[in-house]
């Protein structure tokens, strides 16, 4: 009765859909296999997707029966591997355990694709905060442009871009209590590990980063610098102790991944708050309304490609 409610829900052609697939291997004991997709149901989405406000998903939907579910499942996970530790990547058996995820979602046709930034979105009209799902609409076989799409979900205004000492001091300034990560990069952009480090540690640490270019200058006179600065071989992760505290810059030791990194930054970061760990609320503008409230809806209707 339980599957018959979601056909019900869903438009006809996807019921044809589903009929023209051609039996195939459990999709989700596919991705089961690989520990970088997470399984997702009506059970735990809420408190590891809608509530979490410092990670992004890409969540991928399959049924049992689908042939092009199966098809995709190698490359899906394959691109979760890529993007492992920066974007999380889950999968969703559409059946008795996620009949309520995928009415919330719209779901109408399998395989699906879709992302999750960490922000929610207010409605103007009900003044009420969501998640607004957006759908993956390039290629299920290629797990780069996947991996593409996950990247477009992280925010790009949480690291601060320095070029001088003087912006230097600002952003210890500016960053009060918190400690200051500072990536040596020889990128001319922010790189998605970055973005998605300086997401997770929102609250906790600050982040900047410097051109290797600039970094003679910028960090010329940073007390505690045991290399010269000349010298430091890009990607360099430098701690500074938050803003008119003593103690010198540390620099980071172990390899430049996202666990290593994370683990160091954890270290070394304030405290956070448990509602702090909420998704932050912006209008349709991308203005900034506040941390997420009680009255918050689930994932919303898919939006524009990737």
């Amino acid at each position: 009765r339980r599957y018959a409610r979601l056909i019900e829900m869903a438009r006809p052609w996807l019921v044809a859909a589903l009929l023209l697939c051609v039996a195939s291997a459990h999709t989700a004991r596919a991705l089961d296999a690989d520990a970088a997709v997470i399984d997702l149901d009506d059970g735990n989405w809420k408190d590891l997707v809608i509530e979490n406000g410092r990670e992004a998903w890409v969540v991928s939907f399959g049924a049992d029966g689908c042939a092009p579910c199966a098809q995709m499942a190698p490359t899906f996970a394959k691109a979760a591997k890529h993007m492992g530790g920066i974007v999380n990547f889950g999968h969703v058996h559409v059946g008795d355990a996620s009949i309520k995820l995928a009415q919330s979602l719209g779901l109408t046709k399998v395989p699906h694709v879709v992302g999750l930034p960490a922000h929610k979105t207010l409605n103007p009209y009900t003044k009420k905060s969501e998640k607004i799902a957006v759908e993956y609409r390039n290629s299920t076989a290629s797990h780069k442009r996947i991996a593409e799409f996950a990247a477009t979900l992280l925010p790009d205004d949480r690291v601060t871009r320095i070029a001088d000492a003087d912006a230097l001091a600002r952003a210890r300034t500016d960053a009060g209590h918190l400690p200051v990560a500072v990536l040596v990069t020889a990128k001319e952009t922010t790189g998605s590990l970055f973005k998605s480090l300086a997401l997770r540690f929102r609250g906790r640490v600050a982040f900047a980063e410097v051109h290797v270019s600039d970094a003679p200058d910028v960090l010329a006179s940073v007390p505690g610098l045991e290399a010269d600065p000349a010298t430091i071989e890009p990607p360099a992760l430098l701690l500074f102790p938050p803003g008119g505290e003593g103690g010198d810059v540390e620099r980071h030791g172990g390899e430049m991944n996202a666990r290593s990194l994370a683990a160091y930054l954890e270290s070394n970061a304030a405290d956070a708050a448990p509602e702090d760990d909420a998704p932050e609320v912006f209008d349709a503008r991308g203005g900034k309304v506040g941390p997420s409230s009680g009255a918050s809806g689930g994932g919303g209707g898919g939006g524009g490609g990737g």
